[in-house]
This record gives structure tokens, sequence and C-alpha cells, in this order.
């Protein structure tokens, strides 16, 4: 019997993936993205979350960079698309960029089709918060506070509301709902912000979703390690994703 392992797996999926480049969290550095773009023009960008460094949450100049480079992407004729991290909450005016102006852009919670392969991309943006639902074990079910954003609002006071609604740091905290977004559905590829159980802080239902999904590829960010694995009981890739790294499957 052979043991599958990263390559392996990436054999059979690779070809698919030709013209998409997955872009590592930014947190407000751009050059490697736009160097890449100009030597070798991609015809689809996927961003993994935290385009701005918390540094630079409420710096405009840092936002406004952020605005020219995915205008100057479209402009290109690329198609651009990215999930949210949980620096992409650290203050109004970053969620105003990246919820709001930059809504188009993103595909948290849903399923997208790409290039002329018609690569099937799900989008699990957000982080797993303790307040809410933290699945740090097999058991999914143990942790859940609030099945729902509509749950936690019912709990939240108005005093600590934003803007009415849940408070501005649960915006893009994955509840059970948003993983139920994806039933029934299909993905070649699950980009997450989050890590699935190959890293030491992931989870098991990144995993289980991505096994639901059909996906033969998991890419993630967050912890900045550049890292190649495949999960143990599925026959799907790991490609964990480096602080503003390039990464084209070849």
């Amino acid at each position: 019997m052979t043991t599958l392992n990263f390559e392996h797996i990436m054999r059979d999926i690779t070809p698919a993936l030709e013209g998409v480049l997955f872009y590592g969290d930014p947190h407000s550095n751009w050059e490697p993205l736009l160097k890449s773009v100009d030597q070798h023009p991609p015809h689809t960008v996927i961003i993994l979350g935290d385009l701005i460094d918390k540094q630079d949450k409420d710096n405009q100049k840092a936002h406004q960079t952020a605005r020219d480079v995915l205008d100057n992407l479209c402009r290109k004729g690329i198609n651009v698309r990215l999930i949210s991290g949980n620096h992409d909450v650290d203050s109004p005016a970053v969620y105003d960029l990246v919820f709001k102006e930059l809504s188009n852009f993103l595909f948290d919670g849903g399923v997208i089709e790409i290039g002329p392969n018609k690569l099937r991309i799900a989008g699990l943006g957000g982080v797993f918060r303790g307040k809410c639902w933290y699945p740090y074990k097999a058991d999914e079910k143990a942790t859940v506070k609030y099945h729902s954003p509509e749950d936690l609002l019912v709990a939240t006071r108005e005093n600590a509301r934003f803007r009415t609604g849940i408070p501005l740091r649960h915006r893009n905290t994955i509840f059970p709902s948003t993983v139920r977004q994806f039933q029934s559905q299909r993905a070649d590829v699950l980009i997450t912000h989050e890590g699935p159980t190959t890293h030491e802080r992931g989870f098991p239902v990144v995993d289980n979703l991505a096994a639901d999904l059909g996906a033969k590829l998991i890419v993630y960010g967050h912890h900045h390690t550049p890292a190649e694995a495949c999960l143990k009981n599925h026959a799907i890739a790991i490609r964990g994703m480096g602080k503003a790294e390039v990464w084209k499957p070849e």
C-alpha cells in the first residue's frame, strides 16, 4: 500500500491550479505579491486574510495602499478573492475596509468557481473564539456556547453591540452555523485562516469540513509558517502559508 504524502496528492490537483496564486497574510506587506504578479501574471490571486497589520489598524496610508494594490490587480484582469483573518476586525476602520469596501472580493462561507478549469474553492474565513466556539478536540459540539451570530446577539447587551449588531471582535468569529453553510456543497480546495490538525494549534473541524467538501487541498494562513503535509485519515494535502508568502503550485 502506498503511503500518501503531500507530493503524491498534489500530482492530481496541481494541473487544475495552474494560474492560481495564493498569498499568505499580507499584514500591510504587498511587495512580494506585486513582484510575483509582474513576473508571471496569474489569472487568480487568493489572499489568506489579515490584510492590514495590527500596528496599521488606523493608518489610512496603509489602508489606501491595500485599496490601490487590489485595484491594480483588477485592472490587469486578475480575479482577486480573499477570506478574512483575525486582524481584519482590529478596528472599525479595518472592518469597513475589508467587509464593506472590499466585500466583493470576500468569499467567507462560500464556494467559488475560478479559472478555465472551473476549480471550486471554499472559503472559511475568520477564527474560532472561546467565547462562542473553540472546537480544539474531536468532539466539536463540546465547546459550543453560541451556535450562530443571532444567538450571540440575543445574549449581547445593547451597550456592548457594534452598530446595533454583535461586537466588532466577533464579526468574523467562526460559529457552527458558519460551517453549516457548506452543507451539501462540494469543493476541490478549502481556504482557511485557521489551521487543520497538521498544525499544533489546528482544529479537527477544519479537517472534517475539507473531507465533507471532497477537497484534495487545504491552504491556510494565520500561523505564518510555510508547511507541507497531508492529513492522516484523508487523502488531503495541506499547505500552510508564511506571512506575505507567494505560493503558485507547480
